[in-house]
């Protein structure tokens, strides 16, 4: 670390806000990024093989080894788990995600007889950051990205879970999502969106055969069939300071804000999902954003999500 990086995290350090207010006054951060620029990029996609064995079978039939984390709907369970059928690696600056997919089993709900379903598992790798610890790693903030992730998926009706059905009423497939945050340096939400849209566009669905006698299912080893997406989610998250508006904010930046705003855009730039917080943690007990900031919102989110898109999943 440099004299003058030492200099500027101890200037932080005393006062935090008030030093932050004087590089907003130039336009950029103590960082020396500008207000409306995002970290680089990268994205690896197929980084898990499949490692399912061959003509896998299982009952579809029994739901009483239903996973504790699945919906109470459905009776999908554990057995006839596959391999790795989807998986990625992403990092946002130097928050880093991993996210494998594989594929359950069972019977579909009653209500939904042609369709699968998906289940979200977010770990926080303990030295990923020195803000997490054994106790809140997962009962905390896990939890709550997890409801999150889980309400976007609904939301923005991102996949079509018909393709998951294997015969109607009988058997359909789940997919387990488990997301690794390996490193959070900020805008943990943002990076997760990008790993899980990633994840699913790498995911490869088997050839199925049903015993009509005993029900069975059969799984061949061949995963040739692409799990196609009605549409394509890129989040975006802003920081409000004061009358500024902050893109993809790093790890010492998300605690100075007066509030957050999280906008979702599909291919279309529609909005398909939309969080806000206008209190910070530095107890500033602001009132909501008023319309004016938030149209200012939603066109610095749409540019950066039509950025990404452009970049990465053209």
């Amino acid at each position: 670390m440099s004299s003058l990086e030492e200099t500027v995290l101890l200037s932080m350090h005393a006062d935090a806000r008030g030093c932050f207010d004087k590089y907003m006054a130039h336009g950029v951060r103590p960082s020396g990024r500008s207000l409306h620029s995002i970290r680089p990029i990268v994205i690896r996609k197929g980084v898990i093989s499949n490692n399912s064995s061959s003509s896998s079978s299982s009952s579809s039939s029994s739901s009483s080894s239903s996973s504790s984390s699945s919906s109470s709907s459905s009776s999908i369970h554990d057995e006839g788990t596959t391999g790795v059928c989807g998986s990625s690696y992403i990092e946002l600056g130097d928050t880093k995600i991993s996210c494998g997919i594989k594929l359950l089993i069972g019977t579909p709900s009653i209500d939904k007889p042609a369709c699968g379903d998906a289940e979200i598992d977010i770990s926080l790798w303990l030295i990923c950051s020195p803000k997490y610890d054994q106790k809140t790693t997962k009962s905390d903030l896990a939890l709550v990205l997890e409801s999150q992730i889980q309400s976007m998926i609904m939301e923005t009706n991102m996949i079509d879970l018909e393709q998951l059905c294997i015969e109607e009423g009988k058997a359909a497939f789940r997919l387990r999502i488990s997301i690794l945050v390996l490193s959070d340096a900020g805008n943990l939400f943002d990076a997760i969106v990008l790993s899980l849209v990633s994840a699913l566009q790498d995911v490869k669905l088997p050839d199925t055969m049903i015993d009509e006698n005993s029900g069975d299912v059969s799984i061949s080893d061949n995963f040739i069939y692409p799990l196609k997406l009605s549409k394509t989610p890129i989040a975006v998250t802003i920081g409000m300071f004061n009358d500024n508006i902050i893109t993809d904010l790093d790890e010492k930046e998300e605690p100075l804000m007066h509030g957050f705003v999280t906008i979702v855009f599909d291919e279309h730039d529609n909005i398909c999902y939309l969080s806000q917080n206008a209190c910070c943690a530095m107890k500033d007990q602001r009132p909501g954003f008023s319309l004016q900031t938030m149209q200012n919102a939603i066109v610095a989110c749409r540019n950066k999500a039509n950025e990404i898109r452009y970049t990465f999943f053209k």
